[in-house]
């Protein structure tokens, strides 16, 4: 508690809101937070107002939200071996193409 005696000892004050010239990293660490925070809520509003819409519940978009994205990376899948193997068979085709025919001697 704060004394108005003179031989009182001085308290220091911590305070949460950054100065106006070096913001302290608690101040923009608590501030950022909270953005997240108001950011997060406002995804779930719009997520819920999105299955309103659709007439489907939250719980059903979100299901066929991770099937889509599943079908996607099976694709990104398929696409990336179909490159592995052309790329396997060009280098193949490179290496035979680089050899060189050396000529025999007739005995």
């Amino acid at each position: 508690a704060f004394s108005s005696s003179p031989q009182s000892t001085p308290q220091h004050v911590v305070s949460t809101r950054p100065s106006s010239t070096t913001p302290s990293s608690s101040a923009l660490h608590l501030s950022n937070d909270d953005e997240v925070q108001k950011l997060l809520a406002k995804a779930k509003q719009l997520r819920e107002e999105a299955a309103l819409m659709s007439g489907k519940t939250v719980e059903q978009m979100e299901a066929e939200v991770a099937r889509e994205k599943e079908s996607a990376r099976e694709r990104a899948a398929v696409v990336e071996k179909a490159r592995r193997e052309r790329e396997d068979k060009n280098n193949a085709t490179a290496r035979r193409s680089g050899a060189q025919i050396l000529p025999v001697p007739d005995d």
